[in-house]
């Protein structure tokens, strides 16, 4: 099957799951292999550190909510999953967990029980400090050998490429809607 696509303004054709490539640089054909190796050795670096502060019971995943309750009092799951970018459903499922180790504590809206609030208890206020530490060594970690500005443009490649997806996401699911 052949289809045509745009990446970057140019027109690339894509049969049977590879694309033509001629008009990008080198290794960009394996871009998100890259970020997928780079995000499974920064949570590789996240779960030793958590290991080594004995919160064994945690995991990457749950650093995005805890980071968020540390700022945010009294949250929704709805604005909770909002301001991580994670599906509402995985972010229930996170915080279940979370509920279960003691560190986060979930209530109902008084005036609408299918509205559910996330809070931190006093052993995940304790955590802060800790998580405030790994942030620390995380970003040092990843910024050894990198420029402000190197960081910077790669930040900003990022997220076009992030929204790049998101448009393609919103086209395709469109298409599927006509198509019904």
């Amino acid at each position: 099957m052949l289809r045509r696509g745009t990446i970057g303004g140019k027109t690339v054709v894509i049969e049977a799951g590879h694309v033509a490539m001629q008009a990008y640089p080198a290794g960009a054909s394996d871009f998100v292999s890259t970020l997928s190796r780079t995000l499974a050795a920064a949570n590789r670096f996240l779960m030793t550190r958590l290991r080594d502060e004995g919160l064994d019971s945690l995991v990457p995943s749950h650093g995005d909510i805890l980071m968020h309750l540390f700022v945010h009092e009294d949250v929704t799951m709805h604005e909770l999953a909002q301001a991580i970018g994670r599906e509402p459903s995985t972010v229930t499922c996170l915080v279940r967990k979370l509920a279960n180790a003691g560190y986060v504590q979930t209530a109902k809206h008084d005036g609408d029980r299918r509205i559910t609030y996330a809070s931190l208890t006093e052993q995940g206020r304790r955590l802060r400090g800790v998580f405030d530490e790994i942030s620390a060594e995380l970003v040092a970690t990843q910024m050894t050998g990198v420029s402000p500005a190197a960081f910077d443009v790669t930040r900003d490649t990022l997220e076009t490429m992030r929204r790049n997806f998101d448009a393609a996401l919103a086209v395709d699911t469109s298409r599927k809607g006509d198509e019904r």
